[in-house]
Protein backbone atom coordinates (compact mmCIF):
# COMPACT_ATOMS: atom_id res chain seq x y z
CA UNK A 1 0.00 0.00 0.00
CA UNK A 2 2.95 2.30 0.66
CA UNK A 3 4.66 1.79 -2.73
CA UNK A 4 1.97 3.46 -4.94
CA UNK A 5 1.94 6.42 -2.54
CA UNK A 6 5.71 6.94 -2.90
CA UNK A 7 5.59 6.54 -6.69
CA UNK A 8 2.77 9.07 -6.92
CA UNK A 9 4.66 11.66 -4.86
CA UNK A 10 7.81 11.12 -6.96
CA UNK A 11 5.91 11.64 -10.23
CA UNK A 12 4.24 14.70 -8.75
CA UNK A 13 7.53 16.36 -7.72
CA UNK A 14 9.29 15.54 -11.00
CA UNK A 15 6.38 16.89 -13.02
CA UNK A 16 6.21 20.18 -11.14
CA UNK A 17 9.97 20.63 -11.42
CA UNK A 18 9.59 20.61 -15.22
CA UNK A 19 7.07 23.46 -15.24
CA UNK A 20 8.42 26.99 -15.57
CA UNK A 21 5.32 29.12 -15.93
CA UNK A 22 3.07 30.65 -13.29
CA UNK A 23 0.08 28.62 -12.25
CA UNK A 24 -3.62 29.23 -12.69
CA UNK A 25 -5.44 28.47 -9.47
CA UNK A 26 -9.10 28.09 -8.74
CA UNK A 27 -11.86 27.06 -6.38
CA UNK A 28 -13.52 23.86 -7.51
CA UNK A 29 -16.68 22.05 -6.44
CA UNK A 30 -19.37 19.79 -7.77
CA UNK A 31 -21.40 16.65 -7.44
CA UNK A 32 -20.78 12.97 -8.11
CA UNK A 33 -22.34 9.54 -8.04
CA UNK A 34 -20.27 6.69 -6.63
CA UNK A 35 -20.56 2.94 -6.22
CA UNK A 36 -18.38 0.15 -4.86
CA UNK A 37 -17.09 -2.60 -7.10
CA UNK A 38 -17.10 -5.68 -4.86
CA UNK A 39 -15.86 -9.20 -5.64
CA UNK A 40 -15.03 -12.13 -3.35
CA UNK A 41 -12.26 -14.71 -3.52
CA UNK A 42 -14.38 -16.75 -5.94
CA UNK A 43 -14.57 -13.71 -8.25
CA UNK A 44 -18.32 -13.40 -7.67
CA UNK A 45 -19.53 -9.82 -7.89
CA UNK A 46 -22.33 -8.10 -6.01
CA UNK A 47 -23.51 -5.66 -8.65
CA UNK A 48 -27.12 -6.83 -8.28
CA UNK A 49 -27.36 -5.41 -4.75
CA UNK A 50 -25.23 -2.28 -5.31
CA UNK A 51 -26.44 1.12 -6.44
CA UNK A 52 -25.00 4.60 -6.90
CA UNK A 53 -25.14 7.16 -4.12
CA UNK A 54 -25.06 10.93 -4.53
CA UNK A 55 -21.99 12.75 -3.22
CA UNK A 56 -20.02 15.95 -3.64
CA UNK A 57 -16.51 17.39 -3.75
CA UNK A 58 -14.97 20.79 -3.00
CA UNK A 59 -11.42 22.06 -3.01
CA UNK A 60 -8.75 24.00 -4.86
CA UNK A 61 -7.14 23.34 -8.22
CA UNK A 62 -3.85 24.49 -9.78
CA UNK A 63 -2.68 24.31 -13.39
CA UNK A 64 1.01 24.42 -14.32
CA UNK A 65 1.71 25.26 -17.96
CA UNK A 66 4.27 23.24 -19.91
CA UNK A 67 3.43 24.62 -23.36
CA UNK A 68 0.52 26.16 -25.25
CA UNK A 69 -1.11 22.73 -25.48
CA UNK A 70 0.09 20.72 -22.48
CA UNK A 71 -0.11 21.36 -18.75
CA UNK A 72 -0.21 19.59 -15.41
CA UNK A 73 -3.26 20.01 -13.23
CA UNK A 74 -3.44 19.07 -9.59
CA UNK A 75 -5.21 20.17 -6.42
CA UNK A 76 -6.63 19.09 -3.10
CA UNK A 77 -10.29 18.28 -2.46
CA UNK A 78 -12.62 16.96 0.18
CA UNK A 79 -14.32 14.13 -1.64
CA UNK A 80 -17.30 11.99 -0.62
CA UNK A 81 -17.57 8.45 -2.01
CA UNK A 82 -19.41 5.30 -1.10
CA UNK A 83 -22.27 3.11 -2.23
CA UNK A 84 -25.86 2.10 -1.62
CA UNK A 85 -26.91 -1.48 -0.98
CA UNK A 86 -30.31 -3.13 -1.33
CA UNK A 87 -31.10 -6.62 -0.10
CA UNK A 88 -34.31 -8.54 0.36
CA UNK A 89 -35.34 -11.20 2.87
CA UNK A 90 -38.14 -13.70 2.54
CA UNK A 91 -38.88 -14.41 6.20
CA UNK A 92 -38.66 -11.50 8.64
CA UNK A 93 -37.44 -8.52 6.59
CA UNK A 94 -39.14 -7.33 3.43
CA UNK A 95 -36.04 -5.34 2.45
CA UNK A 96 -32.99 -3.61 3.85
CA UNK A 97 -31.41 -0.44 2.43
CA UNK A 98 -27.88 0.52 3.44
CA UNK A 99 -25.91 3.66 2.60
CA UNK A 100 -22.14 3.89 3.08
CA UNK A 101 -20.70 7.43 2.95
CA UNK A 102 -16.91 7.85 3.05
CA UNK A 103 -15.05 11.17 3.20
CA UNK A 104 -11.59 11.48 1.65
CA UNK A 105 -8.89 14.06 1.15
CA UNK A 106 -8.06 13.55 -2.52
CA UNK A 107 -5.08 14.62 -4.65
CA UNK A 108 -5.21 14.10 -8.45
CA UNK A 109 -2.36 14.56 -10.90
CA UNK A 110 -3.67 15.18 -14.42
CA UNK A 111 -1.59 15.34 -17.58
CA UNK A 112 -3.71 17.71 -19.60
CA UNK A 113 -4.03 18.62 -23.28
CA UNK A 114 -6.02 21.69 -24.39
CA UNK A 115 -7.06 23.31 -27.66
CA UNK A 116 -8.62 26.74 -28.15
CA UNK A 117 -11.74 27.25 -30.24
CA UNK A 118 -12.34 30.98 -30.28
CA UNK A 119 -12.53 32.13 -26.67
CA UNK A 120 -13.39 28.63 -25.47
CA UNK A 121 -10.79 26.07 -24.45
CA UNK A 122 -11.57 22.35 -24.76
CA UNK A 123 -9.44 19.90 -22.80
CA UNK A 124 -8.89 16.29 -21.93
CA UNK A 125 -6.84 14.99 -19.02
CA UNK A 126 -5.68 11.69 -17.58
CA UNK A 127 -3.59 10.65 -14.60
CA UNK A 128 -3.41 9.03 -11.18
CA UNK A 129 -5.12 10.09 -7.99
CA UNK A 130 -4.52 9.29 -4.36
CA UNK A 131 -6.90 9.73 -1.45
CA UNK A 132 -6.94 9.28 2.30
CA UNK A 133 -10.19 8.34 4.02
CA UNK A 134 -10.70 9.77 7.49
CA UNK A 135 -14.44 9.88 8.18
CA UNK A 136 -17.59 8.05 7.23
CA UNK A 137 -21.11 7.00 8.15
CA UNK A 138 -23.13 3.84 7.62
CA UNK A 139 -26.91 4.12 7.59
CA UNK A 140 -29.26 1.17 7.29
CA UNK A 141 -33.04 1.20 7.03
CA UNK A 142 -34.82 -2.11 7.54
CA UNK A 143 -38.40 -2.62 6.48
CA UNK A 144 -40.33 -5.55 7.88
CA UNK A 145 -43.88 -6.60 8.40
CA UNK A 146 -45.54 -4.20 10.81
CA UNK A 147 -42.80 -1.55 11.00
CA UNK A 148 -39.22 -0.56 10.33
CA UNK A 149 -35.92 0.39 11.94
CA UNK A 150 -33.14 2.89 11.16
CA UNK A 151 -29.55 2.56 12.37
CA UNK A 152 -26.70 5.07 12.00
CA UNK A 153 -23.08 4.49 13.00
CA UNK A 154 -19.61 5.85 12.31
CA UNK A 155 -17.21 4.01 10.02
CA UNK A 156 -14.09 2.52 11.57
CA UNK A 157 -10.89 2.77 9.54
CA UNK A 158 -7.93 0.40 9.36
CA UNK A 159 -7.50 -3.29 10.02
CA UNK A 160 -5.50 -2.58 13.18
CA UNK A 161 -8.53 -0.74 14.56
CA UNK A 162 -10.88 -3.57 13.53
CA UNK A 163 -12.35 -1.26 10.90
CA UNK A 164 -14.16 -2.06 7.67
CA UNK A 165 -12.12 0.11 5.30
CA UNK A 166 -8.47 0.93 4.72
CA UNK A 167 -7.61 4.64 4.71
CA UNK A 168 -5.58 4.67 1.50
CA UNK A 169 -7.30 4.83 -1.88
CA UNK A 170 -5.62 5.30 -5.25
CA UNK A 171 -6.42 4.77 -8.89
CA UNK A 172 -6.70 6.36 -12.33
CA UNK A 173 -8.77 9.38 -13.28
CA UNK A 174 -9.90 10.82 -16.62
CA UNK A 175 -11.50 14.19 -17.28
CA UNK A 176 -12.91 16.17 -20.21
CA UNK A 177 -14.25 19.70 -20.16
CA UNK A 178 -14.48 23.23 -21.41
CA UNK A 179 -13.05 26.48 -20.11
CA UNK A 180 -14.36 29.96 -20.74
CA UNK A 181 -12.46 32.03 -18.22
CA UNK A 182 -13.03 32.43 -15.41
CA UNK A 183 -15.32 29.34 -15.48
CA UNK A 184 -14.21 25.77 -16.09
CA UNK A 185 -16.68 22.86 -16.35
CA UNK A 186 -15.53 19.24 -16.43
CA UNK A 187 -16.78 15.67 -16.32
CA UNK A 188 -14.55 13.08 -14.65
CA UNK A 189 -14.35 9.38 -13.91
CA UNK A 190 -12.29 7.89 -11.08
CA UNK A 191 -11.39 4.20 -11.37
CA UNK A 192 -10.21 2.88 -8.04
CA UNK A 193 -7.35 0.38 -8.09
CA UNK A 194 -6.74 0.06 -4.35
CA UNK A 195 -8.59 -2.62 -2.42
CA UNK A 196 -10.05 -0.58 0.44
CA UNK A 197 -11.47 -3.61 2.27
CA UNK A 198 -9.76 -4.58 5.52
CA UNK A 199 -10.90 -8.15 4.78
CA UNK A 200 -8.74 -8.33 1.68
CA UNK A 201 -8.26 -12.09 2.03
CA UNK A 202 -11.99 -12.50 1.37
CA UNK A 203 -13.20 -9.41 -0.51
CA UNK A 204 -12.06 -6.73 -2.91
CA UNK A 205 -13.81 -3.37 -2.59
CA UNK A 206 -12.84 -0.63 -5.04
CA UNK A 207 -14.24 2.86 -5.59
CA UNK A 208 -15.94 3.93 -8.82
CA UNK A 209 -16.95 7.60 -9.21
CA UNK A 210 -18.53 9.68 -12.00
CA UNK A 211 -18.74 13.40 -11.37
CA UNK A 212 -19.28 16.95 -12.57
CA UNK A 213 -17.10 19.84 -11.38
CA UNK A 214 -17.26 23.60 -11.82
CA UNK A 215 -14.24 25.78 -11.07
CA UNK A 216 -13.76 29.52 -10.79
CA UNK A 217 -10.24 30.35 -11.97
CA UNK A 218 -7.81 33.07 -10.92
CA UNK A 219 -4.75 34.23 -12.82
CA UNK A 220 -3.60 33.71 -16.38
CA UNK A 221 -1.18 31.32 -17.99
CA UNK A 222 1.86 32.81 -19.63
CA UNK A 223 2.52 31.70 -23.19
CA UNK A 224 5.32 29.27 -23.71
CA UNK A 225 8.34 30.41 -25.63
Amino acid sequence: MKIPYKIFILIFLISLSQTTFPQTIGIKGGTNISKFNITNINEEDYSDILDYRLGSQIGVTADFSISKVFSIETGVSLFSKGSNFTSGYSDFYQSKLSRISLLYVSLPLYFKSSISIGKTKVFGAFGPYIGYGFSGKAKSVSYYYGGGKTELRSIKWGKKNFGEFENLDYGASASIGVELKPIQISLFYDYGIANISTYSEYFEIKNRVIGLSVAYLFGKKNKAN
